[in-house]
Formats: structure tokens, C-alpha cells, sequence
């Protein structure tokens, strides 16, 4: 096994970035090259935005489909030594790590925000209304926060926290069988078994999907742990607790890429789906058409094409207002 506190710089910065992402999510990978990576991203900021460029390049791919590409990754770091020729004492611990995460965070552009209930071990990452931010935590996972979400992470040598207080977040988590990584909403807790899996938790329930690995849910004074599987969803609510398979998980995590896909959705979902981004707000005039099912592929942020598609082949008028609300009325 490689040595990666005394390995030698190689290669690119991008080249390095693949080595880690690969490395990191491999089954074998050690607790000390995880503290190298550590190192290697906090040394300089084109090493964080380097690293970001290769997520977002796997994020693009379908979640389900590039294991071959990712097998060819391994195999390649398999092959090199770790990119980092630093060398710290084993007392460097956390400074290294929070420093890590603040220079993966500046170069994401993730904004910092502890306030509330967070304390310096406990940070706050929020977004706004239509705002949307990747985030590398120190372990090496990776978060992307969707509108208006607001987490709260606590990473130690012992245990890896995170309490999702609203909104919407897609994990790609790095597994470590001896620091098992929670996800805590209120009375639900969901243990990362290896896994890759979104969570939206809104006033009315909290939806828990996995894209890959395996997961555990439970909630506080239940009948017990729930596992998934990929394509299984669990729906969470005042009287409901009921796991469902989900046939398209593309439309679980569109949000993730900039798009909203809807496949036969009532526009009542629809309008309430774009409503969560803005700008502006739409709002069904009509109840008749609540129930219309609408089928497209939009980008976020853009209602303006939204609602000239929904004039153009259904029949509906939309009138907008000076405020920026838009009513949408069934055409007469």
C-alpha cells in the first residue's frame, strides 16, 4: 500500500484531484491517505476547484451508469502514489482538517454561516431561495445543497454528523466502517452504509432516496431500522412512515444538474416544484388544471420559458402581475 505522507508530488492538479476522488470512494482506502488528502487540498485553492471540476464531471454522468469509468479511475490510482509531498506531525489533526474544509468550501463558494444553534464545531451552510452550492466536507464527501437548505456538520475523529434543518441535499459519502456518517432530521436518522442518496425534508415530510449503496433510516420510537436499496424511497410524516420504489431516479436528482424533469406531473406538483426556486411565483387561478399532467425538461430559474411552453401547447392563458406573480388560467 502506498505511503502517502511521504509520496512525492505528480502530475497535474487535475490529475491529482482524479486520484483523490477515485481513492477516496475506493474500499481499501486508509484513515492516513484520507488525512493526506486532507493536506493536498487544503495546500493550495486550485487544488479544492480542481477537485470540484472532476465532481461536477461525475455528477453530470447518470448516477447508475459509470462504474466502468470509475473502475478505470481506481485502477489508475492503484497504480500512482498520492500527490502530496507534505509532511505534518500526528498531533496536526483537527487545524488541518477545518482548514481543508474552509478551502474546499471558499473555492466551491460555499458561504460559511454559524448562527442559531451552530458553535464553531458545529458549522451552518445554508442557501437562499434559487441558490444552489456544492460543498466538500473533510472526509472527503460531497454535498450539493439545494434552494433555501440550511445543514449543520459536525466532523471529529469519532463520528461524522449531519443535521439537514430544512430543505434539500444530495450525498455522495465517503464510507468508513469505523466513523459511520449520520444524517439526523428531527426524530429520523438515516447511517450511511456506503452510499450515494438525496433528502428533501420540507414542512409537510422528509423523503429519503437512495441512488446507490445501501442505507439505514430509523426514527425515534419506531419499530426499527429500515434498509435500502437503490431506487427505494422512504416518506416520512406526522402518520406516515412507508418505503416506495421509485422508477425514475433522474427525476429525484434533476435538481442537482440545473433541470427540472417532469414526466406526467400535475401542474398543481409542477408549480410547486419551480416555486421553491423563483424568482417570481406562479399560481394556478383555475382548479381545473390542477390535474393537467405536464411532461418537459426545464431549467431552473428560467418560469419565463415554463409558462410560454404551457401557453403553446396547453390550453392555458397566463397573466402576470407587477409584483412578478404570474396566475395561470384555463383558456376559454
Amino acid at each position: 500500500m502506498m505511503n502517502p505522507a511521504t509520496s512525492s508530488a505528480s502530475g497535474t492538479s487535475r490529475d491529482q484531484a482524479r486520484f483523490w476522488f477515485a481513492r477516496l470512494r475506493a474500499d481499501d482506502c486508509t484513515a492516513q491517505e484520507r488525512r493526506a488528502f486532507d493536506t493536498w487540498i487544503a495546500a493550495a485553492p486550485e487544488h479544492a476547484e480542481a477537485y470540484a471540476r472532476v465532481q461536477r464531471f461525475w455528477n453530470d454522468l447518470n448516477a447508475l451508469a459509470p462504474q466502468p469509468k470509475m473502475s478505470e479511475w481506481r485502477a489508475e490510482a492503484a497504480r500512482s502514489t498520492a500527490p502530496t509531498n507534505f509532511r505534518f506531525p500526528m498531533t496536526w489533526r483537527r487545524g488541518a482538517l477545518l482548514a481543508a474544509g474552509a478551502a474546499a468550501c471558499l473555492a466551491l463558494g460555499v458561504r460559511l454561516a454559524p448562527r442559531n444553534a451552530a458553535t464553531p464545531d458545529t458549522p451552518e451552510y445554508t442557501t437562499q431561495a434559487g441558490e444552489q452550492r456544492e460543498l466538500v466536507l473533510a472526509d472527503g464527501s460531497h454535498l450539493k445543497l439545494n434552494t433555501d437548505t440550511s445543514i449543520r456538520v459536525r466532523i471529529d475523529v469519532q463520528k461524522r454528523d449531519v443535521e439537514l434543518v430544512r430543505g434539500e441535499v444530495l450525498f455522495d459519502v465517503t464510507h468508513e466502517a469505523e466513523r459511520p456518517f449520520h444524517v439526523r432530521m428531527g426524530a429520523i436518522t438515516v447511517t450511511d452504509l456506503g452510499t450515494s442518496f438525496n433528502i428533501h425534508r420540507s414542512a409537510e415530510d422528509t423523503q429519503v432516496t437512495l441512488i446507490s449503496g445501501r442505507a439505514e433510516v430509523t426514527r425515534d420510537g419506531g419499530a426499527g431500522a429500515v434498509e435500502l436499496v437503490p431506487g427505494d424511497q422512504l416518506i416520512s410524516a406526522a402518520n406516515v412512515w412507508r418505503k416506495l420504489s421509485v422508477t425514475n431516479l433522474a427525476a429525484v436528482t434533476d435538481w442537482s444538474s440545473g433541470h427540472l424533469i417532469f414526466r406526467a406531473t400535475p401542474l398543481a406538483d409542477v408549480v410547486a416544484r419551480v416555486n421553491r426556486y423563483g424568482p417570481g411565483r406562479l399560481v394556478i387561478a383555475d382548479a381545473q388544471l390542477a390535474s393537467m399532467e405536464v411532461s418537459g425538461d426545464f431549467r431552473i430559474g428560467n418560469t419565463d420559458a415554463l409558462v410560454r411552453a404551457l401557453q403553446s401547447a396547453f390550453p392555458v392563458r397566463a397573466e402576470t402581475s407587477p409584483d412578478g406573480e404570474t396566475k395561470l388560467y384555463a383558456r376559454r
